[in-house]
């Protein structure tokens, strides 16, 4: 197996031990016997666990910011309340591309020691970035209330999507799968009402 492959392997393996044990029960003979390989292949690619567990959040923070840093649609036609819903839907539907790394970042990331956590911290300021970025665009707009407080707004948000994530998109799929476009449109319009001025309600088009 050349060295590229094997590597791949037991990240790709690894990433589905700490998803199921978490980070402190898993250990390095778990991934061996997950991988196939021997205890000493492992070391020869990876120090430790620690830096496998590290290379799996950052990988996945990176794509993250890779995947929101651009749009699959014209958003010029959507209205205010069609955008947000694209921008959970977008997000909703990376939680659920890779459900063993979601596992990890919703679930069996939280309680790891500081550095470990670093990841998982930056990835869940990223999302609260991104929706608070939102929400003060709309503002200047005209879209998004003025009198609304934004940072508990965007927690709130930020709260509901990763809840969501967290229940729906772990390793073992629920016997009713979410449909997450209908998802992403009825949490649009749950907030709706509380963060949209009437105008951007009612207007058909997207004030950029």
């Amino acid at each position: 197996m050349k060295a590229n492959i094997r590597k791949k392997k037991i990240l790709e393996c690894s990433k589905r031990e700490f998803s199921k044990n978490g980070f402190y029960k898993t250990q390095i003979s778990d991934i061996a016997n997950s991988a196939n390989v021997s205890r000493a292949t492992i070391y020869q690619y990876f120090k430790n666990k620690e830096e496998i567990y590290m290379i799996l959040l950052e990988k996945y923070l990176f794509k993250w910011q890779e995947i929101m840093s651009y749009n699959d649609i014209d958003v010029k036609h959507l209205s205010a309340v069609e955008y947000f819903s694209y921008q959970i839907r977008k997000t909703l539907k990376f939680f659920a591309s890779d459900r063993y790394l979601s596992n990890i970042v919703l679930r069996v990331g939280l309680g790891v020691q500081k550095d470990l956590g670093r990841p998982v911290k930056q990835f869940e300021e990223g999302v609260l970035s991104v929706i608070t970025g939102a929400l003060e665009k709309g503002q200047k707009a005209g879209n998004i209330k003025n009198d609304l407080e934004v940072e508990f707004t965007a927690n709130l948000i930020s709260g509901a999507i990763l809840r969501t994530a967290s229940y729906y998109f772990g390793p073992y799929k629920r016997k009713k799968p979410l449909n997450i476009k209908k998802a992403a449109d009825e949490i649009a319009v749950m907030f709706a009402l509380g963060i949209f001025t009437d105008n951007a309600i009612e207007d058909d088009k997207l004030i950029a």
